[in-house]
């Protein structure tokens, strides 16, 4: 299993966000475009909002937005994200 896991990620089919978390690269890709359109409609976002927005959990969006945070698409200031320049 965990060689399927690791070639699913190789090929980009999932992403590995976290230790605990590895979405499909369709899911994922669709959950990165929420957030950049929520943020860019309504200014910088709280992780309560961003979590409404995606109708998920707290143990699925925090370690979507630190994904994001170190991708360089979101940047957290305080308690909030932006969209990184």
């Amino acid at each position: 299993a965990q060689q399927a896991l690791q070639f699913l990620i190789r090929t980009g089919a999932v992403v590995d966000v976290s230790s605990d978390v590895v979405l499909q690269r369709h899911d994922f890709d669709l959950m990165k475009a929420a957030i950049s359109r929520f943020i860019s409609a309504h200014g910088p976002a709280t992780t309560s909002q961003i979590r409404q927005e995606l109708r998920t959990s707290r143990r699925i969006v925090i370690p979507i937005l630190e994904y994001l945070d170190r991708q360089g698409f979101t940047r957290r200031i305080g308690d909030q994200r932006i969209l990184a320049d």
